[in-house]
């Protein structure tokens, strides 16, 4: 489940000029109403740098939130009081077809649908998913004149049961016309779904011993450089990121927490670690705090907040223990020198 190093559709939204150049109908289906991007490409770049803005301020607010259940999401829309996510995501997998629904608060719902929207992705005949043995990873674009939606999915499956899925991954909604001028990103989110991390089918939770769970995380990242970057200073950059993740379970306690090590910045490596600060889950396995941190060797944060959350399986391995845990997380922070940055997505962890 790691973003591939082509930014495409999602940072197609922003510089409108990636998605021809990512695919323009690569492995995916096209629908008749999605228009030749590579040839009506606008000129303006005030267009890129407005939404450059408006992409950095949906993610900040994605990644100020506290993850909603019921599936997981991390979104820009979230309850005032208690600062959960508002946005409920609902996917569906039939082994051919995938389609994704955000029931936004924020504006009109979103559907999108690997059948009926421009799609470019790659299938996989392996998956690091336990009990799966076909994956797929892409991009879903739907465009119309009103508003565009793009998101960056991957999904883990059974392929003689394909309804045993587990799906993950990122949208960005614009207002507007992304081939005109005026448009801005006013919505973006991260989502992990799939039957078993549903509330409708909680696990069993072990009571004692401990857990080590690895796997990948990725997301959206959006970042203003600084005095302490002088090379690009000013400058606003839109991208992907992707790490290896590893997390510690203590079933006693009733805690997990851990690392994103390895972070590479769109394909490049970095001295950039996530740290996820131990948090309680409770007796279905669910979690959720603000206990994460960016940390870099060599830049001082003068603020550095975060927010992650998760759902450990219903699915059981041979030892009693949860075959998985997965979720989604985003923060902020600030150097020294000024260099502000954002960033939400979503993870998955196995034995």
């Amino acid at each position: 489940m790691k973003p591939r190093k082509c930014i495409a559709a999602v940072a197609a939204t922003v510089s409108l000029t990636l998605l021809a150049a990512c695919g323009g109908g690569g492995g995916g289906s096209s629908s008749g109403n999605m228009p030749d991007l590579d040839a009506e490409r606008p000129t303006a770049s005030a267009s890129a740098t407005v939404q450059a803005s408006g992409v950095t301020a949906a993610a900040n607010r994605a990644a100020s939130s506290l993850p909603l259940f019921g599936s997981v999401s991390q979104s820009a829309s979230r309850d005032g009081v208690t600062g959960i996510s508002t946005d409920r995501v609902r996917t569906t997998f039939d082994g051919d077809e995938f389609t994704l629904s955000v029931r936004r608060q924020r504006g009109n719902d979103v559907h999108l649908s690997s059948s009926d929207d421009h799609t470019d992705g790659y299938l996989y005949d392996y998956t690091p998913i336990p009990g799966h043995d076909r994956g797929a990873d892409g991009y879903i674009v739907d465009y119309r004149p009103s508003e565009t939606t793009a998101a960056y999915v991957a999904v883990s499956w059974l392929n003689s049961d394909p309804t045993d899925y587990l799906a993950g991954g990122y949208w960005l909604h614009v207002s507007g016309d992304v081939l005109g001028s005026g448009a801005i990103a006013d919505d973006a989110g991260a989502f992990i779904d799939g039957p078993e991390i549903s509330l409708a089918s909680r696990p069993t939770m072990p009571v004692q011993g401990s857990a080590t769970y690895r796997g990948e995380a990725g997301g959206l990242y959006g970042s203003t450089y600084g005095s302490d970057f002088p090379q690009y200073r000013g400058e606003t950059e839109i991208g992907e990121w992707a790490g290896d993740l590893r997390l510690s379970a203590d079933f006693a306690s009733r805690t997990i927490g851990g690392n994103i090590d390895n972070v590479i910045l769109d394909g490049y490596a970095s001295d950039y670690r996530l740290r996820l600060g131990a948090v309680s889950f409770d007796s279905r396995g669910t979690f959720r705090g603000s206990t994460v941190r960016l940390e870099h060797p060599q830049l001082a944060f003068t603020r550095n907040t975060g927010y992650w959350g998760g759902m450990f399986s219903s699915r059981l391995d041979a030892t009693g223990d949860p075959r998985l845990v997965t979720g989604t997380l985003g923060g902020e922070a600030v150097t020294s020198g000024g260099t502000s940055g954002v960033f939400v997505g979503t993870w998955y962890g196995t034995k």
